[in-house]
């Protein structure tokens, strides 16, 4: 073989081989993860619960794993803008989205997203659940659903019930209080939920579902009067106070949610290894503390759990979205 045509071959043998070596150490991997600055996503304003929840965790990540946690706030659209930014970042696990409930009901009950949840999406874990709590004007003198159903029956208008928007979650279960107690509900969407407590404290509306944070602080002082939670963990922060289910509510979807998700071709691996460092995280007393005083309680699970709890979650919002008439554009 003549020397011109050897040196070409040996030099694209190297090219070759160094082609294929850095296509090997550009791939991702839990080896060399994390890679930089992590950056968590959360579709919602500084200061409610995602952001509070993404903050506590991404502190604790930051101090194990000696690199920057960013939390950036990019809220809209019910969180649609926070996650579309998520689906279309780059799948090394540098990028991560915290996930309210919020994301599932607005999966479940919208055809028009600029993503599909399920397949742009991987699970991390869950981190955290909270319940909601039944909130009515202290001035009503209304104690129990039972109570709310029986004054609902002098009201021929019906009553008017407040959430932080239409197809939220806090929308989803006082729609099915006033289903299930057989009595007409007018839904008044707010911007929030604060909004929306701060309207039953007044007395312009009937009644509003409310996380802890803006729900207890008012019931501690009297201006609102707890009647009922979305589970038996609303009994820690609300002692006797009846669940939904106990209070003959069903179909509804339960305590809301927090959890990460990363883009859908993140490797198996990252997850793996982010999951488990933010469940050992999970159980750290300063954190589970910090999670309390938002009325949460930490709870964790598996790369793969999260992906089946979401697809279920998903699909009992989309069937109650059916059963109802609920359709977000």
């Amino acid at each position: 073989m003549p020397i011109k045509l050897l040196r070409r071959v040996a030099g694209s043998i190297v090219l070759l081989g160094l082609s294929i070596g850095l296509s090997a150490a550009a791939e991702p991997s839990a080896a060399t993860y994390p890679n930089g600055v992590i950056t968590f996503v959360v579709g919602a304003t500084p200061g409610g619960a995602t952001d509070i929840v993404a903050r506590v965790v991404g502190q604790q990540l930051s101090k194990a794993w000696g690199v920057p946690v960013v939390v950036v706030n990019r809220a809209g659209a019910g969180g649609e803008i926070g996650a579309a930014y998520v689906a279309a970042a780059k799948p090394d696990g540098q990028t991560v989205l915290v996930a309210p409930s919020a994301f599932g009901v607005l999966s479940g009950l919208s055809n028009s997203l600029p993503y599909d949840s399920l397949r742009d999406f991987a699970g991390v874990t869950l981190m955290a659940r909270t319940p909601s709590f039944l909130v009515t004007p202290s001035a009503r003198g209304i104690k129990t659903i039972a109570q709310l159903q029986a004054y609902a029956k002098t009201k021929p208008a019906g009553l008017v019930y407040g959430s932080a928007g239409t197809g939220s979650t806090g929308h989803l279960h006082a729609l099915l209080v006033a289903t299930g107690g057989g009595f007409k509900g007018e839904h008044a969407p707010y911007r929030g939920t604060p909004e929306a407590v701060n309207d039953v404290v007044a007395g312009r509306i009937d009644y509003a579902f409310s996380p802890g944070p803006n729900a207890l602080p008012f019931a501690k002082d009297g201006k609102l009067t707890i009647i009922a939670t979305t589970s038996a963990l609303g009994d820690k922060f609300a002692p006797g106070v009846q669940t939904l289910e106990q209070a003959g509510v069903t179909g509804d979807p339960g305590d809301d949610w927090y959890g990460a998700l990363v883009p859908a071709k993140t490797p198996k691996d990252i997850r793996v290894k982010l999951s488990s460092e933010i469940a050992r995280i999970l159980t750290l007393p300063e954190v589970r503390a910090s999670l309390t005083a938002i009325g949460g309680e930490p709870v964790s699970s598996t790369p793969d759990e999260f992906d089946a709890m979401l697809k279920q979650y998903i699909a009992n919002v989309r069937t109650l979205g059916h059963t109802y008439g609920i359709q977000l554009q």
